[in-house]
């Protein structure tokens, strides 16, 4: 871009109270000179004098002026927040609350004089630069366009030096901002809205730092996991502050521009330390894919190349799992392998994994979703085990046995019975003979399922009302000590009273790209309050949900949405808090209490999905409108439950048939019959269905 008109800001510095700047303008302005402070909308404007000699600029921002405009600022806002709004589409403001940056004031500068305003440049050679402010930080930065901004933040901290070691790790210095209160650093990926926390290799209480992250290595409830796929920005905070303004990005400054990005391959997945353009540290980290097999294009090419050439060869005696779309190890597919390895099947076993997502025992070996392996192996493997929906570019050969486990029992209505919105097609539809053609053999987790699950998907294939092998876990011989272990691992402490909070996931809280927000009208601090500090919940959201689980600063909500193993983690919880999710019939196993937090049961009813059943006369506990409700039902947890007792029976006997610790064995006895030694005492036989 080439301007006739232009000004630069060449120098800046503090002093007396203010922020001031000197620079050049062309051609010399022939009146007076404003320098103007433009925020958002909304926001008030700055005006400072601008003292001209020539071609020549300076001026002064004081700070207490610019913590006065964010004081307006915010007195707007609150005054907006009591005036009547215009209702939005729920999936429009889901977006916008997802787009919105951290809440940072912040404004472009203009030179305001006789004609046009000029935006005021920042040359790269001065730099940038921050100061303190109030509580804050006054940070002058330059946009990617090379334009002067100032931003109001959290006192952020500066890389001085980065380095990989050999071993993938990344060493990083810097300094933090003088503080009395010690500061943790975070990675989060607002794309995938969650929040890891690393340990610090240093105590960060102002001054010097070192840190060596270990990005191959993340601790998780699921085991040590690479970072997933994404832009990881480097913040710190205040060690427990949850107030999402009380984070501050950690800078890169310009001098190191020239050593980026920093890269290596860290358990197979490439990594790049760069700087953002608003100066941010943000580590690139890219699937555990190689070059020729990431996008869009390079996976329409396997799909149409690799997969169809090896299906014209001899089959191989290998099993395939799938739980989840690659996201797991565990559920019924889980089950099955272990079932299967336990009898020593003379098979290979591979487990479908996206992106180094789950943690696979050495009884199987990793086989990486949306590789050029993974697209030969399915096209080869003589057995596939899924609990979803199949790839849509993978058809079942006539000689292939492909077993859907799916993955709960339809209390709520599914397939094609879910009521369609707006018009819209249902998910898998408009292909749904290619997708059904695979499910071969489809588990049935009680005789209640098994009509529905046919005529919800047009079923042509083989039903096994075995019960869920999923379930076996629950099974009494052993619960009382896989409970007492999983507490422990869990870190639960004795005496501790756990809620498993499992909400399912809303059809209508989707954000423009489809994804499903979460619907929290729990109030977590209302709870805490009316229940003591003997309650913990444990927070398990839907694996379709986006957003990130609000904890507590005194871990009274913990996550536990990364535990592989939603089935096994039941046994850790004293009682479970659900809506209309599925996971009551597995918990119905264990007899311990249930309470359904149902705040918008007639909308879910006779607007979104609907059910099969009578919903309020059949599940075993009472269904709850408020969070107060909910807090009074914990505190008469006894009497609550002891009023259930005729309808938990009646429930057990209707939905829990079949989960006598024996349904894995039945299905292999039947899928994997003439390879699997058949099980000895594996309770009731297989039934083929019921139409």
């Amino acid at each position: 871009e080439v301007r006739t008109r232009w000004a630069s800001l060449a120098g800046f510095r503090a002093a007396d109270g203010g922020l001031a700047i000197d620079g050049e303008i062309h051609p010399p302005p022939a009146g007076a000179l404003k320098l103007e402070l433009r925020g958002g909308e909304g926001a008030a404007r700055l005006r400072r004098p601008v003292t001209v000699d020539g071609g020549r600029f300076s001026a002064t921002v004081p700070f207490d002026a610019v913590l006065g405009a964010v004081r307006e600022r915010k007195r707007l806002d609150e005054d907006d927040e009591d005036e009547p709004r215009e209702e939005t589409d729920e999936a429009d403001a889901a977006l916008a609350e997802d787009d919105e940056d951290e809440l940072r004031p912040e404004w472009e500068l203009f030179l305001i004089g006789d004609g046009p305003p000029l935006r005021l440049a920042l040359r790269a050679e001065a730099g940038d630069g921050a100061w303190p402010c109030g509580d804050r930080e006054l940070a002058l930065l330059r946009t990617p366009q090379g334009d002067a901004t100032l931003t109001l933040a959290q006192p952020h901290a500066v890389l001085t030096a980065a380095s990989w070691t050999a071993d993938g790790r990344l060493r990083l210095a810097g300094e933090t901002p003088p503080s009395d209160r010690p500061r943790e650093f975070l990675l989060a990926s607002r794309a995938r809205g969650v929040v890891e926390t690393l340990p610090l290799g240093a105590a960060a209480t102002g001054g010097p730092f070192e840190l060596l992250l270990e990005p191959g290595r993340i601790a998780s409830l699921a085991g040590e996991l690479p970072l997933p796929e994404g832009r990881w920005r480097l913040w710190t905070r205040v060690v427990g502050a949850t107030d999402p303004d009380a984070l501050a990005p950690v800078k890169l400054p310009a001098a190191l521009d020239g050593r980026l990005p920093l890269d290596a391959t860290v358990a197979g997945k490439p990594m790049y330390l760069i700087r953002h353009a608003d100066g941010d540290a943000v580590l690139v980290v890219r699937p555990d894919l190689a070059t020729q097999e990431r996008g869009p294009y390079n996976q329409r090419r396997l799909q149409r190349t690799v997969y169809p050439a090896r299906r014209a060869e001899p089959l191989t005696d290998t099993v395939v799992y799938s739980s989840f779309t690659g996201r797991q190890y565990s559920d019924n597919p889980r089950a099955i392998h272990e079932e299967l390895v336990r009898r020593g099947a003379p098979l290979e076993h591979r487990w479908l994994v996206r992106d180094a997502a789950a943690v696979v025992p050495p009884t199987a070996s990793v086989l990486r979703q949306g590789s050029e392996e993974a697209h030969a192996v399915m096209a080869r493997a003589r057995y596939v085990v899924f609990n979803d929906h199949f790839p849509a570019w993978f058809s079942r050969r006539p000689d292939q046995v492909c077993l859907q486990t799916w993955h709960g029992t339809p209390l709520k209505r599914l397939g094609f019975d879910v009521p369609r919105r707006r018009g819209g097609v249902l998910r898998h539809e408009d292909r749904w003979a290619e997708q059904e053609g695979n499910w071969q053999y489809v588990v049935s987790p009680n005789r209640f399922s098994t009509p529905i699950l046919r005529d919800a998907y047009a079923l042509t294939g083989e039903l096994l009302e075995t019960g869920y092998p999923r379930d076996d876990v629950l099974a009494p011989a052993d619960r009382a000590d896989r409970s007492r272990r999983l507490r422990e691992r869990l870190g639960i402490p004795d005496g501790v009273r756990t809620v498993l909070y499992a909400p399912t996931f809303r059809d209508h809280r989707r954000d423009r790209r489809g994804r499903y927000r979460l619907d929290l009208q729990l109030d977590l601090a209302r709870l805490r309050e009316a229940v003591g500090p003997d309650t913990m919940i444990l927070f398990r959201k839907h694996h379709y949900v986006f957003d990130t689980v609000p904890l507590a600063a005194d871990g009274f909500v913990r996550d536990v949405s990364e535990y592989p193993d939603s089935t096994e983690l039941l046994l850790a919880a004293d009682v479970l808090l659900t809506d209309y999710s599925s996971i009551a019939v597995d918990y119905a196993n264990t007899g311990r209490p249930m309470l359904f937090f149902t705040y918008d049961l007639e909308t879910y009813q006779n607007e979104i999905r609907g059910f099969y059943l009578d919903y309020e006369a059949t599940v075993p506990g009472p269904l709850l409108r408020t969070t107060d409700e909910v807090a009074e039902a914990l505190r008469e947890l006894d009497a609550v439950h002891a009023a259930q007792a005729t309808r938990y029976d009646a429930f057990v006997q209707r939905f829990c048939e079949l989960d006598d610790g024996a349904a894995a064995a039945r299905v292999v006895d039947r899928v994997f019959a003439g390879v699997a030694e058949p099980a000895a005492g594996t309770g009731p036989a297989v039934s083929p269905g019921r139409a």
